[in-house]
């Protein structure tokens, strides 16, 4: 991978805004293939999820990197320009083999932070059970976090060693872990009891995630949509700071998606995308301001493109809606938990 693609002459061409569609599209099927790997070797945790979903690991991929090639108002690919300015030699100056680590690590970083947002939109009490019991472990005496190509891990406190629980042991943890029900009381309890069992039975780490799947195999459904609540009808808590900065990440992902969805895919051109992207930085607004009715978004698009209610129901609207369904989704995701 490193002989067979020129990373320099794409950053270069990207960045210099002289880059071809034909170059940009070959230059984001290489980077997914980054996320691709790295999600199949190291995250393979999440697929089965994903595959539930009706998400490939082409899909999840291109989600992972859509954000690296957002354009800011400037129309210019602001993230990559980050990253070549972050290298510590001038781009023309690195190393081949450098400059793909570089490059590698990067998209590996920017994939783990879009893969926690995939999942928590995915699997919502999945997510608040992962956020839960990463915070109680900060507070333990007797068991500790740490990350590595595995994923997070949990160990006794006086465990020193990296080997883990295979899943030949997982069901007796499981077993041993879920015995009688005042466990469920609190997070607390349920970590109590595992650091019993991981410090004195096991003295190996074990997979978050399998601590959180297991979890969820014995949560109700109601005691846990009581846990999470109902979601949300208004804004009212958020100040317009608050709002500022969410509707920027929004509108981030958004760009992404009409990339990776529509333009790579030929579905768009450049002039149309940008008619899309406008239109949604209104819809957003909306959202963020007050609550939207689907039967207005044809207004806002006619006011960006002039066109009679049978274009927008031929043309636009099955694009409207998908990416005003998406940005709605993730405003009520993250007032309804932060997650």
């Amino acid at each position: 991978m490193i002989t067979d693609f020129n990373i320099r002459k794409y950053l270069t061409g990207l960045i210099g805004g002289n880059l071809p569609i034909a170059d940009l599209s070959a230059f984001v099927h290489y980077t997914r293939s980054i996320a691709e790997t790295y999600l199949l070797h190291f995250r393979s945790n999440v697929l089965p999820l994903c595959y539930q979903q009706g998400i490939s690991v082409s899909d999840l991929g291109i989600d992972c990197i859509g954000e690296l090639f957002s354009r800011d108002e400037h129309d210019t690919f602001y993230i990559m320009n980050n990253f070549v300015q972050s290298l510590h030699k001038p781009l023309g100056d690195i190393p081949d083999n450098e400059l793909f680590f570089a490059y590698k690590s990067f998209v590996i970083r920017l994939a783990d932070a879009q893969l926690a947002r995939t999942y928590a939109q995915i699997d919502p009490v999945g997510a608040r059970l992962h956020r839960n019991i990463k915070e109680a472990i900060k507070n333990s005496d007797g068991i500790t976090l740490r990350e590595d190509f595995r994923g997070y891990m949990i160990y006794g406190s006086n465990n020193t060693s990296d080997e883990h629980i295979d899943q030949s042991q997982l069901n007796d943890l499981e077993r041993r872990l879920l015995e009688g029900t005042s466990v469920f009381h609190s997070t607390p309890k349920i970590l109590e009891r595992l650091s019993s069992l991981l410090r004195e039975e096991y003295r190996k780490g074990v997979r978050l995630i399998d601590i959180v799947l297991i979890l969820k195999k014995y949560l109700s459904s109601h005691s846990v949509q009581d846990s999470l609540g109902n979601g949300i009808e208004t804004f009212d808590n958020a100040t317009p700071v608050d709002m500022k900065i969410l509707r920027q990440e929004i509108l981030r992902d958004i760009q992404s998606k009409i990339l990776s969805t529509y333009v790579i895919t030929g579905k768009v051109n450049k002039r149309e995308a940008q008619s899309l992207y406008v239109i949604l930085r209104d819809i957003v607004t909306g959202f963020c301001d007050s609550e939207i009715p689907t039967d207005s978004y044809y207004a806002i698009t006619n006011k960006h493109l002039a066109i009679s209610k049978e274009e927008y129901n031929d043309e636009w609207r099955v694009k409207v809606e998908y990416l005003a369904k998406l940005a709605r989704e993730k405003l009520i995701l993250y007032f309804t938990d932060k997650l």
